[in-house]
């Protein structure tokens, strides 16, 4: 059996969908809406993947584990994570106990602000502004 597809082109996007429901193309609007395909059912393409980075707990003291979190919105699940220290206290040497994972942590080491940020990329290539979260430290 032969898969037949529709392709859709207009000034925002082209996309390419076949019937089994599996995306070609990954150039699209966002959350733009496909079809009808030959056999009547339409498909919505997701917007972009956009992302909003957290800490728990935050504030908090010098020495104690940070867990980062995101919460993800649009975008074609599964997704790949890039998590970054933007910016630390002078006298930090903290790092990140993954840069890919989904939840990583780190243990400020000294007092001040930590800017992290994270950027996820979705199954089909389209990457996240990055969301950011600033963690105080202070000296319990």
């Amino acid at each position: 059996m032969r898969n037949r597809g529709t392709l859709l082109r207009a000034a925002a996007f082209t996309a390419v969908v076949v019937l089994s429901g599996a995306l070609l193309a990954p150039t699209m609007a966002r959350g733009a809406q496909l079809g009808p395909t030959a056999d009547g059912n339409s498909a919505t393409v997701p917007a972009a993947p956009s992302v909003a980075a957290k800490a728990t707990p935050n504030p908090v003291g010098v020495g104690l584990l940070v867990t980062l979190g995101e919460s993800i919105k649009g975008g074609v699940g599964p997704f790949s994570y890039a998590w970054a220290v933007v910016s630390a206290p002078a006298a930090s040497a903290a790092a990140l106990s993954s840069t890919t994972d989904a939840n990583p942590t780190f243990t400020p080491d000294a007092a001040g602000s930590y800017q992290l940020s994270l950027t996820v990329t979705d199954s089909i290539g389209r990457s996240s502004p990055p969301g950011l979260v600033v963690v105080q430290a202070t000296v319990p």
